[in-house]
């Protein structure tokens, strides 16, 4: 599978143009591209910088997501996702976010985690 747009814009797209030309024998500028080592070598790195690109660009929503939120207070509705024995995985479809809220009992506050159901109580609200 491979998508074609500006060759400026799209290294991958870059290399498919080179391989093609190669392939026809257009040019021989890049003829190491018939290799299939080094073509896979490219694709891997290709691959690898465009996961890291998408993990720095979740991390960098993720981190001003947590700063604009710093220090405020909401109460909005979010729904259960998931209840484990010391935290519940909470959904907050108006900001589109996801996060874990870790259970601590103390200071007068008891949570009560069953297995079977599974579920948390605290002060006989389930």
């Amino acid at each position: 599978y491979t998508h074609f747009t500006s060759p400026i814009r799209r290294y991958a797209d870059i290399i498919v143009h080179r391989l093609l030309a190669v392939s026809i024998g257009a040019d021989a500028t890049y003829a190491e591209l018939v290799d299939k080592k080094q073509t896979q070598k490219i694709a891997e790195n290709i691959n690898y910088r465009h996961r890291m690109a998408q993990y720095a660009s979740r991390a960098s929503v993720n981190l001003y997501t947590h700063i604009y939120f710093k220090d405020k207070k909401r109460e909005e509705t979010g729904y259960v996702l998931f209840v484990r024995q010391n935290a519940l995985q909470i959904l907050i479809p108006k900001y589109g976010l996801e996060g874990t809220l870790f259970l601590r009992s103390g200071d007068g506050v008891e949570w009560t985690y069953d297995e079977e159901e599974p579920s948390q109580t605290c002060h006989g609200v389930k």
